[in-house]
């Protein structure tokens, strides 16, 4: 049992609690980034789906909808991926189709920056480790996949120039499709022989492939993200 100066002193504490509370009320405005992975570690060559999401804990949002929500990769291709979809109330989703494409530690990043709580970011660690057994065909000259349509596949081995966004090999013009545009800088960087596998018709690039790095552009025969 309290005495009556404790009581009288625990009703001003609640009552100054109280105060407190709607003069300053506690923030809950911030965005919460959940991957389905806490971290990968994988070989090379290695394809898979990532599933990240948004969780608005805040109302009266300021950002102008979900594609002010920005992604960045390191040593990983994005081969497709999702349109946002609201799974629950504020609560979006989206995948990515990926491809482990540069041995090392990467990451894929979400980040957004708006006028109510800012910078926000969460990265989820990705570690690309020794190539798998597509990767260790490639080295050998072999394409590594079946597909569906007809065409006689091309291999040629050497180092890779960049030219006006095609590709140089051995003073060979190879045509890069519209995905390798976000990875043209990376295919820039390329400084190891290399063996390029291309289609003989329109000398489409479909595969670059060394012991370090693994770029695939002919994935259209398997067309979508699993969701």
């Amino acid at each position: 049992m309290f005495t009556k100066s404790q009581g009288l002193f625990l009703k001003k504490l609640l009552m100054v609690l109280v105060i407190v509370l709607l003069v300053f009320p506690v923030s809950t405005e911030a965005c919460e980034f959940i991957f389905n992975f806490d971290r990968i570690e994988a070989p090379l060559g290695k394809m898979g789906e990532i599933r990240v999401r948004v969780y608005k804990t805040h109302n009266n949002c300021t950002l102008n909808g979900m594609e002010e929500y920005y992604f960045e990769t390191s040593n990983v291709q994005t081969l497709e991926e999702t349109e946002w979809k609201e799974i629950e109330k504020n609560v979006y989703e989206k995948w990515f189709k990926v491809l482990l494409s540069e041995k090392g530690e990467g990451y894929l990043l979400i980040w957004k920056d708006c006028t109510k709580e800012g910078y926000e970011e969460k990265s989820l660690p990705i570690n690309v480790i020794e190539g798998n057994e597509d990767v260790a065909l490639a080295v050998e000259g072999k394409y590594p996949y079946q597909i569906e349509k007809d065409s006689e596949i091309r291999h040629i081995e050497g180092y890779l120039e960049m030219k006006d966004d095609r590709l140089s090999v051995n003073d060979l013009i190879l045509e890069l499709p519209d995905t390798a545009a976000a990875v043209m800088q990376a295919l820039e960087e390329i400084k190891v022989k290399s063996h390029i596998f291309y289609e003989a018709e329109n000398k489409r690039v479909l595969l670059i492939a060394n012991d370090d790095s693994y770029y695939y552009f002919d994935y259209s025969y398997e067309k979508g993200v699993s969701r």
